[in-house]
Formats: C-alpha cells, sequence, structure tokens
C-alpha cells in the first residue's frame, strides 16, 4: 500500500543470557480475567510461553521458579525448552495458597549461585510476576517480610543478577517495585494484552542492554504494517543464511529455514512478496536475507 518501511529500536537479539520466571501461584491467580481470557495464571503463563519461544535454545539457559506459601524450583537452569514449557504448563495456583515472595527469591538466590549458573559467561536475568501484596505471617519469618524481601533481592543483584518485576492485576504490590532493579526495571499490566507485551518488552530491553553476547551471527529482516496502521520493522538473528523472517502482530519474529510466514490468525502460507522496501499488507510478511558483514 505503498506505506514506507518503518524504523524501530528491535534488532538482532545477541544476547547470552541466563533468565528465570519466578511467578506468583498464590489462590489470587485463580482469580478470572475481566476479559474472559482465562484466570490470571493462565495469562501468566501463556505470556511467560510467549517470551519463551523468542530466546535462542542453543544459546539462552532458562529456569523457572515460584511462590506461594512456599518457595519452589520447578526447573533448574537448562537448555531444553520442554522441560522448561512443561514446568510453565505445570504451574499450579491452590485455593487459599498464600503470597509468601521471600522463599521464592530465596530459591532463585540458591540457583544463581548454582554451578549451572554460566558466572561470567552469561547475563543473570531474574523476572518476577506477582498480583498483590505479600501476606502477613508467611512462614519462615526470616525470608518473609518486607525488610527481608529486600534483603535477598539486594543479594541477588549484588551477584549481578538484574530483576525485572511485573505488578499484575492489582495496584498494591509495592514490594514488585522495591525489589526491581529500578523504576525502568518495574513493570504494570492489567490485562492479558498488557501482559503479554511487557515480557515482551523485558526481552527487548535485555537484548538492548546486555554486556554478554554471542559473535558472528546473521541477521535476517522483515517489516509488518499493524491494524493501527503502525509500520513494525523486527530483525532476527539465525546460525544459518537464507532464514525466513515472519513478523508477527506483536511485532516479534518467527524463524525458519523454510520461506513460509504466517498471518495474524496463525495461517501458514507462501509469501508473495519477496521486497522489503515497502511494508505488505496487514498480516503479512516480507523476507531478506542479509550477511551483517
Amino acid at each position: 500500500d505503498e506505506t514506507p518501511r518503518c524504523e524501530t529500536g528491535i534488532g538482532c537479539c545477541s544476547a547470552v543470557i541466563d533468565m528465570m520466571f519466578l511467578t506468583d501461584i498464590s489462590g489470587s491467580m485463580n482469580t478470572q480475567m475481566p476479559d474472559g481470557t482465562g484466570s490470571r495464571l493462565e495469562a501468566a503463563k501463556a505470556s511467560v510461553l510467549t517470551l519463551v519461544a523468542e530466546t535462542n535454545p542453543g544459546r539462552d539457559k532458562l529456569s523457572v521458579a515460584s511462590f506461594n506459601d512456599e518457595g519452589y524450583m520447578d526447573e533448574q537452569f537448562t537448555y531444553n525448552r520442554e522441560q522448561i514449557e512443561s514446568a510453565i504448563d505445570a504451574l499450579d495456583a491452590p485455593n487459599g495458597a498464600k503470597t509468601c515472595p521471600g522463599d521464592g527469591l530465596l530459591r532463585s538466590l540458591e540457583e544463581f549461585q548454582s554451578e549451572r549458573h554460566r558466572e561470567g559467561g552469561a547475563t543473570p536475568v531474574l523476572i518476577v510476576l506477582g498480583d498483590g501484596t505479600f501476606n502477613e505471617g508467611c512462614e519462615p519469618p526470616e525470608t518473609n517480610g518486607i525488610d527481608n524481601i529486600i534483603s535477598i533481592a539486594d543479594q541477588l543483584k549484588a551477584m549481578g543478577v538484574i530483576i525485572y518485576s511485573i505488578q499484575f492485576m492489582e495496584s498494591d504490590a509495592t514490594y514488585l517495585e522495591q525489589i526491581s532493579s529500578g523504576a525502568d526495571y518495574f513493570y504494570e499490566a492489567t490485562s492479558f494484552i498488557d501482559l503479554r507485551s511487557v515480557y515482551l518488552q523485558i526481552y527487548s530491553k535485555i537484548c538492548e542492554d546486555s554486556e554478554i553476547n554471542e559473535e558472528g551471527v546473521f541477521q535476517s529482516c522483515g517489516s509488518i504494517l499493524l491494524p493501527d496502521g503502525s509500520c513494525w520493522e523486527c530483525c532476527c538473528h539465525s546460525d544459518v543464511l537464507e532464514v525466513g523472517t515472519c513478523c508477527r502482530a506483536n511485532g516479534t519474529c518467527d524463524i525458519t529455514t523454510q520461506i513460509d510466514c504466517n498471518t495474524m490468525d496463525g495461517d501458514y502460507f507462501i509469501p508473495e512478496i519477496q521486497d522489503c522496501d515497502e511494508c505488505p499488507a496487514a498480516g503479512t510478511c516480507c523476507i531478506v536475507d542479509s550477511d551483517p558483514e
């Protein structure tokens, strides 16, 4: 439609990351979303899986932890995406369970202290999601109380762990802002769409800020016309040439060695547009292969 290709800050992610997802599984996470998209926990799991799909399984280690009355290490750092996805899918919020984030942060600290974390070889990242303030009376008291929660977070930050925190739905979870690595690392989300976008924004920031990066990656770039009329350009990296870059409606990319793309509804097709000088129609994508050299 002759719309010029746009310029954005999204680029090829070459960051090497050890990233842990710490998720609130207290009873309130069973609350149904107002938009009818399921429970808060279902929205959280789907959003985390969206980010997982963007990471590089040959380069990035992921881990899954959770908390309610206790803290749980659901999956240690691993490259295995099936194990990560299974651990996320298995998260469950028992009715009546309390919000005791201190134990969850303690489990996270222990995992970052383990030999599974590539200290000095990967950027350590912790993404914490909660939907409300912590409960009084959590046991043991030495890990749960606001001062102790902040103390554990400070130990993580002293190790170099970057803590992103997400306040989901509720507006009184002040501990989440206090444990984050700063104002730029604290996010709020009030819907499933907001939450999914926040996780992708966090990943984009990690990619932009990382000081530990993989060398010698190739890139493939594409652009998409979004429903609001704006144009989004995205670049994805790959270890091989001649890959197809399939732009999603949220501005992220799929990479495939097959030259096929998906529409906004998820239908796959062979793209007819190969020229990326202009944005294609909404929901389609264009292909270009390039060597960054």
